[in-house]
């Protein structure tokens, strides 16, 4: 049974499931570094806050707002992992790590999660409660009979 716990602690943790749900990203670079967000229904998350850190560095090396197509453009003066952080301040976000090479160009595009990991993720969380329900109901019957 415990076999069977960790199992699903697996799936969860390697199928996407902390980060937001209902969130579609894109990062590109071209002459700047383009962050394009949307929800599942494909609405734009305007005006929604945008954090952006420099590698190594816990003060913000740009803070804004996305524009009414949810999108946001920033200039990185430095190679590293840059950290992006957006939230639209209704419980819907995501934080992602980027890296900037040499040119000051994504290293590879972003993406957000594939809804197959979505679904995949779900089934984890389903499976988890179904699975600790099991246990304590079997926990508690064995309790009875031994009284």
């Amino acid at each position: 049974m415990q076999f069977i716990i960790l199992l699903e602690i697996a799936i969860l943790l390697t199928s996407g499931f902390l980060y937001g749900h209902g969130i579609n990203y894109r990062i590109t670079s071209g002459k700047g570094v383009v962050i394009e967000a949307s929800y599942d229904d494909g609405e734009p998350m305007a005006y929604s806050e945008v954090k952006i850190y420099p590698p190594d560095e816990e003060e913000i090396f740009q803070q804004g707002i996305m524009d009414r197509n949810g999108k946001f453009i920033f200039f990185p003066d430095t190679r590293g992992e840059w950290k992006i952080i957006v939230n639209d301040g209704m419980g819907h976000g995501f934080i992602k790590k980027i890296k900037i090479t040499e040119k000051y160009q994504l290293k590879e595009k972003a993406y957000s999660i594939p809804v197959y990991q979505k679904i995949v993720s779900g089934v984890g969380i389903i499976g988890l409660i179904f699975t600790i329900i099991y246990i304590l109901l079997t926990r508690k019957k064995g309790e009875n009979a031994h009284s």
